[in-house]
């Protein structure tokens, strides 16, 4: 990724047996990169086809500092119980524009 960029990221998220997590297993599911959080049940993260889809805006991917973005995935299981997770990949090239098209 580089800054300015805007795109959906997309996750592919897995339980402890090597199965796709999907909406049916989870009450949410929480990623953050950088300091910005969304949520699926705030209608923030979407599901399809087996990914889940972060979107990032291009003043968003501005605030990514060049290198590796911190990131992160919470997911709360039906029933409460909560895991998290190091996301990993998540390259960002500094852009020499600045400028949000």
């Amino acid at each position: 990724m580089m800054q300015g960029d805007s795109y959906y990221l997309s996750i592919r998220l897995k339980n402890n047996a090597g199965q796709p997590i999907t909406p049916l297993d989870v009450e949410d599911v929480e990623v953050t990169i950088g300091r910005r959080t969304k949520s699926y049940r705030d209608g923030k993260i979407l599901f399809e086809d087996g990914l889940w889809f972060y979107p990032v805006t291009q003043a968003e991917s501005f605030e990514f500092r060049p290198m590796k973005a911190n990131a992160q995935v919470r997911v709360k299981w039906n029933g409460g119980v909560i895991e998290g997770q190091e996301l990993t990949g998540i390259r960002v090239h500094e852009s020499s524009s600045k400028e949000v098209l």
